[in-house]
């Protein structure tokens, strides 16, 4: 990282404006993403090689039309950027030419395997220079402020944190302290470096139980599991941090509904090494899991919910399209917006049953089942409107169907299987 001086209003408000040229790439690629073929949905396993080679094309696509790419070098700190999410995020920002990354992570729900694939990646492609890992904890805001002073940060893109409620419910505390305290740590030290900019990760649990579909930015919040209660509080922290340090301080939130799937090129994915992501697995994770014989068998935690079938219903976004809504999002700040809200989703619900069906189909395998009760925490059903993000900047998700999501990742699965090992050969 190259060390930097003090930036002065001024300085803010021609890097505000430079915001400006990426709003032009923006509104560009909005036609991309309205305009792209869906891929096909696929179950055979020549169906799927051709599906995976139209989205590898896809993928270079963004490449040779420099989405969101910026006017300069931008210098961007991505919190967690070892983690399945975090990962994807780094890929798509070196993958654009115009961004130094550096990723901030602990490791303590990621992998080095992780790591290891991100700097290949960075030297295949010759800009070894734009990667960096730093190890540390962000509750050392001393630490981290320092970082963000020494890199000139313009940006930071806070993935970290855990994301399991069924844990939640039974630590409350440590998520208390895992996302919001280390939030406030994360924000006091952008500040304190002047950091103008933060886009932050925060999650659909943060709406619990809502009356009304499709979910809105403007629906109530009011979340009934821990995990959701802390995201809710760090978007009040944030929210407050914007407040006090007016014109000097952005911040946008992004509430995630359920991320499934893996990059294309199988660049990266994610990389379940740790003991709490195999005790408290995603619906998807558990269920491919039993394929592989990791599991004996899927527990769908409840049958009585209001649905059509019974089962809980969420609304699975592809981890690309995820990613490319982050970079999206940067039009908030262009607009002048010291606070923004945008949900993340498809705005189409499966429920565990059809989710179960779909791996079956593309797997070729029969997936044992048992019901058991409902996990407290558990919303009955959760399906995004993300209107406002697709009509801001023209973002729209590119993978429709959930067979060519769950595709790319069993995929991954079977790559890392041939490299041997759950993180595969990372270098």
């Amino acid at each position: 990282m190259s060390m930097g001086v003090y930036r002065t209003p001024q300085q803010k408000m021609v890097y505000g404006a430079q915001f400006l040229v990426v709003a032009g790439f923006l509104l560009f690629i909005g036609g991309y993403f309205k305009s792209s073929a869906e891929p096909a949905t696929t179950h055979d396993v020549q169906g799927r090689q051709k599906a995976l080679q139209e989205d590898v094309q896809i993928a270079g696509a963004w490449k040779k039309q420099d989405f969101a790419k910026p006017p300069r070098m931008m210098n961007v700190v991505i919190t967690g950027g070892a983690g399945y999410i975090g990962s994807h995020m780094a890929l798509l920002l070196l993958d654009q030419g115009n961004y130094n990354v550096t990723v901030l992570d602990n490791l303590s729900r990621s992998s080095i395997a992780t790591i290891k694939r991100l700097k290949k990646h960075a030297e295949d492609e010759g800009i070894t220079n734009k990667f960096h890992w730093i190890f540390t904890e962000l509750e050392d805001q001393k630490k981290v402020t320092g970082v963000f002073k020494a890199g000139t940060t313009d940006l930071v893109l806070h993935f970290a944190g855990n994301a399991y409620v069924g844990e939640s419910m039974k630590f409350p505390d440590l998520y208390k302290q895992n996302i919001t305290v280390t939030t406030q740590r994360l924000v006091n030290a952008m500040v304190a470096a002047k950091v103008p900019y933060l886009v932050y990760s925060s999650s659909c649990a943060t709406y619990g139980n809502v009356e009304k579909l499709p979910i809105t930015e403007d629906s109530p919040q009011k979340p009934i599991s821990p995990y959701g209660q802390a995201k809710l509080d760090a978007e009040k922290v944030i929210k407050k941090a914007v407040k006090q340090n007016p014109g000097a301080f952005s911040a946008v939130a992004l509430r995630y509904f359920n991320v499934v799937g893996v990059d294309a090129k199988m660049r990266t994915g994610p990389v379940l090494s740790h003991e709490a992501q195999k005790k408290y697995p995603r619906i998807l994770d558990a269920i491919l899991d039993v394929v592989e014989g990791k599991r004996e068998r899927i527990e769908i935690a409840g049958d009585k919910f209001p649905t059509r079938d019974g089962t809980a219903i969420r609304d699975y976004v592809h981890v690309s399209d995820l990613v490319a809504a982050h970079l999206a999002s940067f039009k908030a700040f262009e607009k002048g917006s010291s606070f923004e809200a945008f949900n993340i989703g498809t705005g189409t619900g499966l429920t565990v049953k059809e989710i179960l069906t779909v791996v079956e189909k593309v797997t070729g395998k029969t997936v044992d089942k048992v019901i058991t009760d409902a996990r407290p925490g558990d919303a009955s059903e959760l399906v995004s409107s993300a209107d406002k993000l697709t009509k801001l900047t023209g973002w729209k998700t590119r993978y429709g169907k959930v067979a060519d999501m769950v595709t790319t990742q069993w995929e991954w699965r079977q790559k890392l299987k041939k490299e041997g090992g759950e993180g595969g050969k990372a270098a």
